[in-house]
């Protein structure tokens, strides 16, 4: 019994191995991309692919601007001409890809870049939950909503932020720390509102009406 289940371990691993290894060896990208930010770069990779990148701004400059011509190339000698001359290493994993500095993936600052699943849950001041809440790490393309019991679930570094925005809501900024539950309680903002008159087609501050208006009854409706 043990045996088998040794074994049976064994072959999930190496079948799990051999499926992360496949995809990235047979998917094959096309860039034309003139005078692109490599943050556009990036985001067209995350478009033609299952691929998506985790990095930090303030480690690499995506703002640098670049001109690629490729044709059914790996990721691998996409990212090599993407960063050649440039002090960015790279790392990939299955469909994750991990920007940084060759100093952090040596661990010669002490930094460790690690990644984790973090969930939670959004709710309101009332404390009911919030679906459709986008959760985004910041400084990257990454990112989630929420369900419609208001969970949400990302994989982000262990030492990254995590931006919270939903339309009528003040949008908030919590630092992972290393946490792998954050709820969040998002509160309404606080604006005027003006009293206004509606019109057939759409709606107009009272002071800014200019045209006339007219009541029609039902009768008039039927009529």
């Amino acid at each position: 019994m043990i045996m088998k289940l040794t074994f049976s371990l064994f072959l999930v691993t190496a079948l799990g191995v051999l499926a992360n290894e496949t995809y990235s060896q047979n998917t094959k990208l096309s860039l034309d991309m003139q005078r692109a930010t490599v943050r556009q770069v990036l985001a067209e990779i995350e478009d033609q692919s299952e691929f998506y990148f985790l990095y930090s701004e303030k480690v690499i400059d995506v703002g640098r601007k670049v001109s690629l011509s490729l044709t059914d190339k790996h990721i691998e000698e996409v990212l090599r001409l993407l960063f050649q001359d440039t002090n960015v290493a790279y790392v990939v994993k299955d469909r994750q890809i991990v920007l940084s500095s060759p100093a952090i993936m040596d661990g010669e600052k002490g930094v460790s870049w690690q990644q984790a699943r973090v969930t939670g849950k959004v709710t309101d001041n009332d404390g009911f939950p919030l679906p459709g809440v986008t959760v985004v790490l910041k400084g990257s393309t990454i990112g989630t909503v929420t369900d419609n019991d208001g969970n949400y679930s990302i994989d982000a570094p262990s030492d990254g932020t995590l931006v919270f925005s939903f339309v009528g809501m003040e949008s908030q900024e919590t630092n992972i720390d290393g946490r792998a539950q954050i709820d969040i309680t998002m509160l309404s903002s606080s604006f005027g509102i003006e009293e206004v008159v509606a019109i057939g087609y759409g709606t107009e501050i009272k002071r800014n009406l200019t045209s006339s208006v007219a009541s029609v009854n039902t009768d008039d409706l039927q009529a």
